[in-house]
């Protein structure tokens, strides 16, 4: 990524009472809006720069890659407003990685494939058993389930206070200290 690229920004970001550093960790919020509003807040982030002469080359890899309809990769595919489902694809990757750890070599016998096959639709029926019978929390982990009730307790504020850096920086990389 860019900060790494550059000196100035990489020692910044890793500097947790640098005020540049603080910015920079603003943008991590941006995923956490609904995708209509990140031009916008992009925009405040901006007036919000402590240097934009150090800044200029994240700001514009950031316009051309993720912030403008055309980019890259166009905010709709990565900002949402945020809520108690997954936000990334871990779960297939996962899925892949324990089916994959099943086998010892790149051409298990047949029998072997048949069994870990008839392992995982196993586990797979309990699962949606327990859903459909109410018996599944979706949010398996405490950390995780207070994490998500958190920023969402941040974005109602949000909503209501309507101030974004506000938001930005309860919602970014948490630091060692409030920025």
């Amino acid at each position: 990524m860019v900060i790494n690229g550059d000196s100035n920004l990489r020692n910044a970001y890793k500097d947790n009472n640098n005020e540049l550093g603080k910015w920079l960790k603003l943008f991590y919020g941006l995923s956490f809006l609904p995708s209509d509003e990140i031009e916008d807040a992009f925009l405040a982030l901006i007036a919000e720069c402590p240097s934009l002469e150090e800044a200029h080359v994240f700001t514009d890899y950031l316009v051309s890659t993720y912030i403008v309809p055309d980019s890259l990769f166009p905010p709709y595919l990565w900002a949402q407003e945020p809520s108690v489902n997954p936000r990334t694809t871990n779960g297939p990757e996962s899925f892949h990685r324990t089916y994959n750890g099943q086998f010892y070599s790149p051409h298990p016998p047949t029998h072997v494939v048949l069994s870990v096959l008839k392992e995982t639709q196993a586990q797979t029926l309990t699962i949606i058993n327990s859903i459909k019978n109410n018996e599944h929390n979706p949010i398996a982990k405490k950390k995780n389930k207070s994490k998500i009730e958190l920023t969402l307790q941040n974005y109602n504020d949000y909503k209501k206070n309507k101030d974004l850096i506000s938001y930005l920086r309860k919602t970014g990389i948490p630091t060692k200290e409030k920025i």
